[in-house]
């Protein structure tokens, strides 16, 4: 599960209630989640998700992955 909360005393609530139900363990900061990685940037407090290796993973799987870009 990822927890994305601006409100870090918001975070620790729901942590609690949750281990309350549930047995967690922290992981630390998310690297990667459905095959997106992820990058937060601290200087501009923004958070960001790239699908790159996800896209060519399908690619790989429909053989498509040497194909070149062409415009329309």
């Amino acid at each position: 599960m990822l927890i994305v909360i601006k409100d870090r005393a918001a975070i620790a609530e729901i942590k609690e209630n949750l281990h309350g139900n549930f047995l967690m363990k922290e992981l630390g900061n998310a690297q990667q989640i459905l095959g997106m990685r992820i990058e937060w940037n601290q200087l501009r407090k923004m958070l960001q998700l790239f699908q790159e290796d996800y896209v060519q993973k399908v690619l790989r799987i429909l053989n498509m992955e040497n194909l070149k870009p062409t415009g329309i």
